[in-house]
């Protein structure tokens, strides 16, 4: 199938060999599109809503968990990511 691309209500959308929107109505896609940022906002706040609660399996919160124990410990003991990638490039041989 080919490839659709388009924009409405400021949102690029497009689709590759009808994913993702051969699973929506699109009908339904074009009046969402159509709403004002706003408006898309607050739909998607109703729609999260709706959803059952996604449970974060234990071992990945047992890791955010020491990451943010980490974080509150070190606050000082990050790294700008400019500052991160221009260490990389250093690092890398000519």
């Amino acid at each position: 199938m080919a490839s659709l691309q388009g924009s409405r209500g400021g949102v690029r959308w497009w689709r590759r060999g009808g994913y993702p929107w051969d699973m929506v109505d699109p009908v339904l896609v074009e009046q969402v599109l159509g709403l004002d940022e706003s408006s898309r906002r607050e739909l998607r706040a109703v729609i999260d809503t709706s959803l059952a609660d996604y449970h974060v399996p234990s071992s990945v919160a047992a890791v955010i968990g020491q990451r943010i124990a980490e974080a509150d410990a070190n606050p000082d003991g990050f790294v700008i990511l400019g500052e991160f990638e221009r260490e990389v490039r250093l690092r890398r041989p000519a």
